[in-house]
């Protein structure tokens, strides 16, 4: 499944660190009962995307980065 969160006047850094917290919530909450976990992309306006539909493109690449890359992780689209 798959959800966007919209962060309005946050900067990327805010952005990693808020979608870390929503990770580690969710891995603290289920690791012991079932394993899930979630791999989240940020993308941050106009830093990453000069549009709403490329920041959405950018922030889907970050996700499917995360996931690449092992899941349960937050990816940045600028990194």
């Amino acid at each position: 499944e798959e959800f966007m969160v919209v962060l309005l006047e946050t900067d990327e850094a805010e952005a990693v660190e808020i979608a870390g917290r929503i990770r580690a919530a969710v891995a603290q909450r289920h690791r012991e009962d079932d394993g899930l976990t979630i791999s989240i992309g940020v993308a941050t306006f106009p830093a990453a995307a000069d549009t709403k539909e490329s920041l959405l493109e950018a922030a889907d690449r970050a996700v499917r980065l995360a996931k690449r890359l092992g899941r349960d992780r937050v990816v940045a689209a600028g990194s």
